[in-house]
């Protein structure tokens, strides 16, 4: 008997393993809920690396209520010419990777979303440091979503003026969805 259970132990340790370093903790759809407004965040493995460490993402705010959503902005917008430079790579907005035994995220986000109701070709953006964070999950409820940390830092360095704010959210937890 202490053979047979000796040899499951092993099985599920092995079995765990392989399925966790199959895809990155991170990959997946989050939200944070505020009321009838959810904010959203996808994120998804970069083409460019095949390593199960390397993540693109994207944003969107929408507004939920009985089930019907409605958005209000999202990050992957198409652009018309003439447009902003700076914000014509409107495609991902979230790149980074997991480290720390994946359980930690860090690279940068694009706030593309700043005065985003005055229409695509006028909005602004800011960049940010972007740090995830896997949360421990309750022992008590082990069928719980998973949760992480999402904190955004202006990056060091002089600002001409003043410094824009962050229109997306910047210290949330997110609780994964899908």
């Amino acid at each position: 008997m202490k053979n047979y259970s000796f040899w499951l132990v092993i099985n599920l340790v092995i079995t765990f393993s392989t399925s966790a370093l199959a895809q990155n903790p991170f990959e997946g759809t989050w939200e944070f809920v505020n009321g009838t407004n959810v904010f959203q965040v996808i994120l998804y493995d970069d083409p460019d690396y095949n390593d199960n460490i390397h993540l693109l993402g994207d944003y969107r705010l929408i507004e939920r209520i009985n089930g019907v959503e409605t958005l209000i902005y999202k990050s992957d917008y198409e652009l018309t010419p003439p447009h902003n430079q700076f914000l014509a790579d409107a495609g991902w907005q979230i790149f980074g990777g997991s480290y720390s035994n994946q359980t930690k995220f860090s690279g940068q986000v694009t706030d593309n979303t700043i005065d985003y109701h005055l229409g695509i070709d006028n909005r602004r953006a800011i960049i940010g440091n972007l740090f995830l964070e896997l949360l421990l999950i309750d022992i008590t409820c082990p069928s719980c979503p998973q949760r992480i940390s999402w904190k955004i830092e202006k990056p060091r360095g002089l600002y001409i003026g003043t410094a824009d704010d962050y229109n997306i959210p910047t210290d949330i937890i997110l609780t994964k969805v899908d």
